[in-house]
């Protein structure tokens, strides 16, 4: 699922992109969820409870600039794709003071919008590539390398990350991360706990040590499964 957030002052454009975004990613079978502001001030109030993948932003607004829009976004999400839209070519050298993936005209939705799209996929499949998850807590965003994470713990409404460094923490569940389940390097040993198999330095039949020291239960549903994975 990519999430897309679209700031753009006029409503009836937003329908308009909105629209051309849905049939964009239909036509390339991905899912998508996408979300309409009318202010940078929207946009951003919104980003307390929410992560994008790729921004699509309106370069004139009413009472700013998509520029300085992005100037913010690219300071708090270094790498995320901007895509700006505009009416006017005024613009185009402008927005070369902000980092952006592409320039679309609106007069030019049709033939433009598509290349800027794919444009920004394949700089958000390169970084799922590049192996890191992003992890959500309170007001802040970490991006943690999914190599150095020895495990995570399910503790009551939280998740615990856990690195040779530090314990990051997610209001969230283990279902919430794709990154993980979808990685075949971590395993669920315990309905509290998933390891990162390549941590792993000893298996017995009710626990397992980490590379970090950590001794970790393991359930025995989940057993069976371990084993295999260890000795794959």
């Amino acid at each position: 699922m990519i999430k897309i957030a679209m700031c753009d002052d006029d409503e009836a454009q937003l329908k308009i992109l909105n629209s051309y975004i849905n049939k964009i990613f239909s036509s390339l079978n991905t899912k998508v969820n996408i979300d309409s502001y009318t202010s940078g001030v929207a946009l951003f109030n919104s980003l307390i409870n929410n992560i994008y993948d790729v921004y699509i932003l309106d370069i004139e607004l009413d009472h700013e600039s998509g520029i300085n829009i992005a100037k913010k976004l690219n300071d708090s999400f270094p790498g995320t794709p901007i895509i700006f839209i505009t009416g006017h070519t005024k613009y185009f050298i402008d927005v070369y003071d902000v980092r952006h993936t592409y320039l679309v005209l609106k007069s030019d939705l049709s033939k433009t919008l598509k290349k800027a799209v794919i444009s920004s996929l394949e700089i958000v499949n390169q970084k799922i590539e590049s192996k890191t998850i992003r992890i959500k807590y309170k007001n802040s965003l970490y991006i943690q390398n999914l190599n150095q994470l020895i495990y995570l713990e399910n503790v009551l409404r939280k998740v615990r990350f856990h690195t040779d460094n530090n314990d990051l923490y997610a209001y969230a569940s283990f279902e919430t991360y794709d990154e993980i389940n979808e990685n075949p390097d971590f395993i669920q040993c315990h309905r509290s706990y998933i390891i990162n198999r390549n941590h792993i330095r000893k298996i017995t039949a009710s626990e397992v040590l980490m590379s970090d020291g950590s001794v970790l239960p393991i359930g025995r549903n989940f057993r069976t499964k371990l084993a295999h994975s260890f000795y794959e």
